[in-house]
């Protein structure tokens, strides 16, 4: 069994480190991971991973933008002090967690929990989906037609038509419309995101949200990456990850 831990309290990952090889002696737990970049690096490169123990909150941000950069295939057990409704709900879709501040039965009930899911060959990556949008969101946010913007002390709707793309720079969102104008808005990439139609909208990157009518043009890049040229302006260029790549292509071809 190979055990990944993703957790940015030292104290906290260490301790699972020793649970886990207590309750597993022969377990290889790979060294611990404490940020979102470095896990996407890391379960790039390992596709043999058996399981993992996450945190839900990292110091540089939710570990659900882990899934939306790398496709998760193995179990994961979750390490958080989140409300209990959103662990009722995880609890339900049959995936262990672990309610901070843990004990050795906690780790032991949750791996016991993976066994049983290893045997059956019952655990689906849908079912962490699931679980990423109840707690990723309270509530299911409806999709909007406009966002509106203040813009020299006046508010402005910008319909979602109107909009090339989303992006962020120096930590703050702005929209750029199609016909070249930039505003910020007070909203997370992430809050957009959830906002628009996946159908029109695609998620490039972690500082790109871009319209299916903006793509002028899409280049194979380094290490099958993606070079996505759009029909107007960037402040940079927009790359496509290779674990993203497939589905942009499919979702361009569907749009």
């Amino acid at each position: 069994m190979k055990i990944l831990i993703i957790e940015d309290e030292i104290k906290t990952a260490q301790l699972l480190y020793n649970y886990a090889l207590e309750l597993r002696p022969d377990a290889e737990v790979l060294p611990f991971v404490h940020k979102i970049d470095e896990s996407i690096k890391v379960l790039t490169k390992q596709s043999d991973i058996d399981i993992i123990f996450m945190d839900i909150q990292l110091a540089d941000g939710s570990c659900f933008e882990i899934f939306k950069e790398v496709q998760v295939n193995c179990p994961v057990i979750f390490c958080t002090a989140y409300d209990e409704y959103a662990l009722k709900a995880f609890d339900a879709n049959g995936i262990a967690y672990i309610l901070k501040p843990f004990d050795e039965k906690a780790i032991a009930k949750a791996l016991n929990k993976y066994d049983q899911f290893s045997k059956k060959n019952d655990l689906e990556v849908s079912v962490l989906m699931k679980l990423k949008n109840i707690i990723a969101n309270d509530s299911v946010s409806k999709q909007v037609k406009s966002f509106l913007v203040f813009h020299r002390n006046r508010y402005l709707p910008i319909e979602l038509d109107h909009i090339a793309y989303f992006y962020i720079r120096n930590e703050l969102t702005y929209i750029y419309t199609y016909d070249e104008k930039s505003y910020s808005i007070d909203l997370t990439l992430n809050t957009i995101e959830d906002q628009v139609s996946q159908n029109i909208f695609f998620r490039a990157n972690r500082q790109f949200l871009i319209h299916h009518k903006a793509v002028k043009e899409i280049e194979n890049y380094f290490a099958r990456k993606l070079l996505v040229t759009l029909k107007v302006a960037t402040p940079e260029r927009i790359i496509v990850s290779k674990a993203k790549a497939t589905k942009f292509i499919q979702w361009m071809q569907s749009s």
